[in-house]
């Protein structure tokens, strides 16, 4: 039996509440740098990135687009030199790269099963380069040598589709009952692969991990209050 695991939010996770929210904390680097953009673009990154990704899927129809396709798309669409878009792109990695955490859950499974000399391989759809997802494993001690990655960036072929589900088979030379996907996607995780006699199982463990990241902060963000306003308040320091 091979076992294979989506990427984002089954073995690892933002810890934001939204993953376009790491285009907000882009912005803000972006303003920090001054890259002697026009005025409005920082405040504006988020609608500019999400929309220079809508326009660069809709080029490649029915295909997995590439990291630098979507740069490409915001050079042209405004008018950006080369080199400032290195910078920001460069910007978006480093970001994306330090909001990832592992999910312990997962991590624990994928040890027990290597441990029992199972086969592991990671799949993604995911524009974002497999050199760069294997090097975040790798940081977070996740992937080790001989375990497998399929990336779509790299095939052009989706989970969503089933194709990149076939190419496994055929790489990995099994029938789909030799093959138990996990992750979190109803569709593409669970109902596609189901339908082809893959074994699948769902998780939910990012969510909950997020959620409990969202309510640490909130706490925090509680108590940081409370103490303001205890130094703020005549007689609250009595």
């Amino acid at each position: 039996m091979i076992y294979s695991f989506d990427v984002f939010d089954t073995v690892v996770t933002r810890v934001v509440a939204h993953p376009t929210d790491i285009f907000l904390m882009i912005a803000q680097r972006i303003k920090q740098e001054g890259l002697g953009l026009a005025d409005g673009f920082a405040d504006d990154f988020m609608k500019i990135r999400m929309k220079c990704e809508s326009e660069a899927r809709k080029t490649n129809p029915g295909k997995e687009i590439k990291y630098v396709d979507i740069y490409a798309r915001m050079a042209v669409d405004y008018e950006l030199a080369e080199e400032t878009c290195d910078k920001i792109s460069a910007i978006e990695l480093d970001i994306e790269s330090s909001a990832l955490t592992p999910i312990a859950w997962t991590i624990e499974k994928v040890a027990e099963l290597r441990d029992k000399g199972n086969r592991i391989i990671f799949v993604s759809d995911m524009y974002l380069d497999e050199d760069f997802i294997r090097g975040i494993l790798k940081s977070l001690g996740i992937y080790r040598n001989g375990d497998g990655l399929y990336v779509s960036s790299r095939t052009g072929l989706t989970k969503g589709s089933g194709r990149l589900y076939e190419l496994i088979l055929e790489k990995e030379g099994i029938p789909p009952v030799e093959l138990c996907h996990c992750g979190d996607s109803l569709y593409s995780d669970i109902y596609v692969p189901a339908k082809m006699g893959i074994n699948i199982y769902r998780t939910t463990a990012a969510k909950l991990r997020v959620l409990m990241y969202i309510c640490r902060i909130y706490m925090l963000a509680k108590m940081i209050t409370r103490g303001a306003a205890k130094m703020l308040i005549p007689g609250r320091n009595a």
